[in-house]
């Protein structure tokens, strides 16, 4: 799997941090009285919706937060360390129940499927994560980011239920079209797949060679 996180520099993440919290702060009727509207009961409500938070979103973050903290963690301190078994499944476990609330508020979104898809297969729900999937691929067949993640859960699945899984015309196709995106966007990480023999060999072969033949 793409670790997201690696594409950060720590002075970015940082930037962004702050960033937000201020955003926050200034976008909250908490703060900031200008959102306010005196109600006829003598309180205030906020009389627009943009100015409330985004259920959905909010708890994507959350869970992203749980799914990727460990890898910011090794990146920016010197001093980080795994987390204990015990402790890194807690974190899936709560990283799961983010996501499986934002998609109550969002369920196209094919982002929070894909990752849903991700902490269900580390907390060992097979079948939970091979459904998470495949609604990611019904939601964005062609998505270079959602590829690399998707593609990278397929060789994990495979290591554990082998690639008898995704036998169906479904699943087969949509394999094939991530490795045509990744091909067409993302060409170093195919070539980083071809260059390990996998259970995903024959279907980057056909790829790379039938797909160019045609």
């Amino acid at each position: 799997m793409r670790h997201v996180a690696l594409t950060l520099t720590l002075l970015g993440f940082l930037g962004t941090a702050v960033f937000a919290i201020v955003s926050v702060a200034r976008n909250s009727p908490a703060f900031s009285v200008s959102l306010r509207v005196d109600s006829v009961l003598g309180d205030w409500r906020v009389p627009v919706s943009s100015a409330l938070y985004d259920k959905g979103k909010y708890h994507f973050q959350i869970g992203y937060g749980y799914l990727r903290g460990d890898d910011l963690a090794l990146m920016v301190g010197e001093e980080a360390e795994l987390p204990d078994f015990e402790t890194y499944i807690a974190r899936m476990q709560a990283a799961t129940g983010n996501f499986e609330i934002s998609l109550l508020s969002l369920p196209g979104q094919a982002d929070t499927w894909t990752a849903l898809a991700w902490t269900r297969f580390l907390t060992e729900d097979l079948a939970g994560s091979e459904h998470a999937l495949r609604v990611s691929w019904d939601l964005a067949t062609h998505n270079s980011s959602e590829a690399i993640e998707r593609i990278g859960l397929v060789l994990a699945l495979d290591e554990v239920l082998s690639a008898s899984w995704r036998d169906d015309a479904v699943a087969s196709e949509a394999v094939l079209n991530d490795l045509r995106t990744l091909k067409k966007y993302d060409p170093a990480y195919l070539d980083g797949i071809r260059e390990e023999e996998t259970s995903l060999s024959r279907d980057v072969e056909a790829v790379v060679f039938t797909d160019a033949a045609g």
